[in-house]
């Protein structure tokens, strides 16, 4: 099953290789930090314990052993270290091999509707890497320090104390969100808790009837003028929010960078553009008094993608640009951010992409 193409997005290469005749030379420089090696080992010693901790990492990635999960381990000629892995290999075996299970007690407690719904359960979070500098913040501290500075220090929410005790934050959210109540401890308990759901738990419904009310809407869609394009702006696989952690996407097959378009092949050639071409998005949108706006976000790579025709794609926060602060929906005060009418327009200062691009299947 083809799933998609595989780019650098910064420039397109053809590959024809025999993958057989690839030699791996051995390293220039080999490292083993003091904390990487204590951290792999506790990661292993808690999933494993201690006996098939030192029994896994002895075959990873050994000829007679198992490659390891987390990535592609060079096949290079010649014999193999004791060991042939990196923190992340460690940890990624030590999630795969651990002795952890789900008991039938767990399922006593639990149906399997409970266990499905992710949306309505509550747990505790903890990040399982180290901060890699005393000076990198969390979101809690840089959303603080912010109202901190706009709101000023008169301001009613205890902003500091936020960021210095999680805990008031959840004590805050008890005090407002139903189903919150006791929040602090129900959170702590090894399986989280629920959130209660008037429809699930009981078939009530907080409408005039008592009953599941159903409306049907009109079908609308933006109207789009010749030569352009609906463009709506979309996450990554390496993006969690507004938070990026890397720059491929394997959902689209995109790696190695976020300034791509996604456009159906029939529009790419309609609007005499090639994949892989850099072109300028232009938003176009009609003010309080219907004069006609723009907007401009710079420098994106052309991708044929399946998109409908009419359609594009680009991921934000790059495309936050495009779209004005008064364009929102009608009642939910929503940024357009789905349906922003774009132009494609020549990138300035580059030429045409006649290269070509490599295909992956899985």
């Amino acid at each position: 099953m083809r799933l998609g193409t595989r780019r650098d997005v910064t420039h397109d290469v053809d590959v024809s290789f025999d993958e057989h005749a690839v030699v791996a030379t051995t390293a220039e420089h080999e490292a083993a930090g003091v904390k990487a090696v204590m951290v792999s080992l506790q990661r292993g010693l808690v999933s494993m314990g201690a006996i098939r901790t030192a029994a896994a990492l002895a075959r990873l990635n050994q000829r007679k052993g198992f490659d390891c999960p987390g990535c592609a381990w060079p096949e290079e000629h010649g014999g193999r270290k004791f060991a042939e892995f990196c923190e992340n290999g460690a940890k990624a075996v030590a999630e795969e091999a651990t002795e952890r299970v789900v008991t039938p007690e767990f399922f006593a407690r639990h149906s399997i509707a409970d266990v499905e719904d992710s949306m309505s359960m509550v747990h505790l979070s903890r990040g399982s890497l180290h901060p890699p500098s005393d000076q990198v913040r969390s979101e809690v501290a840089i959303v603080c320090q912010l109202a901190r500075e706009l709101l000023g220090p008169e301001h009613p929410v205890p902003w500091e104390q936020f960021n210095d005790n999680y805990d008031t934050i959840r004590d805050a959210i008890a005090a407002v969100v139903p189903g919150c109540d006791d929040y602090n401890r129900k959170v702590r308990a090894p399986d989280g808790f629920q959130l209660p759901h008037g429809p699930r738990d009981s078939r009530e419904f907080p409408t005039s009837t008592g009953k599941a009310n159903f409306s049907i809407n009109e079908l609308e869609w933006v109207p789009v003028p010749p030569g352009r394009l609906v463009l709506q702006t979309l996450r990554s696989h390496d993006q969690y929010s507004t938070t990026i952690y890397g720059l491929d996407d394997r959902y689209r097959g995109v790696k190695g960078g976020r300034r791509v378009v996604f456009v159906n092949p029939a529009d790419i050639e309609a609007f005499g553009l090639r994949d892989g071409d850099r072109v300028d998005l232009v938003s176009e949108f009609s003010n309080g008094d219907g004069q006609l706006q723009e907007r401009r976000a710079n420098d994106f790579m052309v991708v044929a993608y399946s998109t409908p025709q009419g359609n594009a794609a680009a991921y934000y926060p790059e495309t936050n640009s495009l779209v004005a602060l008064d364009h929102v929906a009608a009642k939910s005060n929503t940024p357009v951010s789905k349906a922003i009418v774009v132009r494609l327009e020549a990138a300035s200062g580059t030429e045409r992409s006649d290269k070509g691009t490599t295909q992956w299947a899985g």
